[in-house]
């Protein structure tokens, strides 16, 4: 999985910098182009940022890194979304305005308001896969989101706002004194989701730094971002229905998808690659969906999947399911 956007990297690498570190010993660490000059430059896969965060807690010696590197980032130097927190007149505002940007261009977490139109509570969810994968640097990302939605509100508003709890899904670790510190209400752990929860009326709080004129500039910036983000997931979108149209009998190429597109097939590798993705994610990820749906249902065997899917050989597509799901298909069902 690559991530086009991360805050959360960038905060590291920030971190790392104020702690004398350079940034091609960091990127040089991490497997990253050593003459980048910061994150946004490069497109992030999943182990990148893993690394990222190993290497804060080792090089550094630090355990709870996420909730360390929250503590030190300050929000005025978090460039648009936080010009554009401190522009809103309300926290509910702030909120609102960064949600929408934040839903299109941040792939590393997502995360849904209760209730939707004026929310107490923030649930936050990372990919299964990563959680699975590398539960260790899952733990430090959960725990610098919330910990930095805590912060934010407080820097907003200039008030110590605390929430009623903190829920996280992880388990308890043994030393609480900085979640204590942080959050100042019951922690959590060991719990069904990841939340935090605050009292009715809160995001009503103002903001002093309110600034009408900027606000509409930047309500104006961001309609751009979303729109050139929304464009390119037309783009991946309509790449992924046609290799489903051709997914039937054969394992379409590359080449077909080009030509139906009426491009090059080193066009289409750019525009995809531009996108963070390629066209063998993308066969990938329809052939999972596609055998996974056909397994569910009930109404045809492993071979008879395989054979829907192109694959001639059934020990391939055995393979295949597996790098996919991570189990054998014969078995998934149960």
């Amino acid at each position: 999985m690559k991530l086009k956007y991360n805050f959360y990297a960038q905060s590291l690498i920030g971190f790392l910098q104020k702690n004398s570190l350079h940034n091609n010993e960091i990127f040089s660490a991490v497997g990253l182009p050593v003459g980048a000059k910061n994150t946004l430059e490069i497109e992030l896969s999943t182990e990148h940022i893993h690394r990222l965060t190993m290497f804060v807690k080792n090089r550094l010696g630090i355990e709870h890194c996420g909730l360390k590197v929250s503590e030190y980032l300050e929000f005025q130097n978090t460039g648009f979304l936080g010009l554009c927190a401190l522009s809103c007149q309300t926290l509910k505002d702030a909120v609102f305005r960064i949600y929408r940007v934040h839903k299109e261009i941040n792939q590393l977490f997502t995360y849904k308001m209760l209730p939707p139109g004026n929310p107490t509570e923030f649930i936050y969810e990372l990919d299964k896969y990563w959680e699975i994968k590398y539960p260790e640097s899952a733990r430090e990302i959960i725990e610098f989101v919330v910990a930095n939605g805590v912060l934010t509100s407080r820097k907003l508003t200039r008030r110590e706002i605390t929430p009623q709890q903190i829920t996280f899904k992880h388990e308890k670790p043994v030393d609480l004194c900085l979640y204590e510190r942080i959050f100042k209400c019951p922690v959590y752990f060991g719990k069904e989701a990841n939340s935090a929860k605050y009292l009715p009326g809160v995001l009503n709080f103002e903001i002093p730094t309110y600034n009408p004129t900027l606000q509409k500039i930047l309500d104006e910036y961001s309609a751009r971002a979303i729109e050139k983000v929304s464009n390119e997931k037309k783009f991946v979108s309509e790449v992924k229905n046609l290799i489903i149209q051709s997914c039937r009998y054969k394992i379409p190429q590359e080449d077909e998808i080009a030509l139906q597109l009426k491009m090059s097939r080193r066009y289409l590798q750019k525009k995809l690659n531009a996108n963070g993705t390629s066209f063998k994610q993308l066969l990938a990820q329809v052939q999972k969906e596609m055998s996974v749906a056909y397994l569910e249902s009930g109404r045809v065997n492993v071979k008879e999947v395989a054979w829907l899917l192109g694959y001639s050989d059934v020990s391939n597509f055995y393979r295949a399911f597996k790098k996919w799901t991570g189990k054998n298909p014969r078995y998934f069902k149960e």
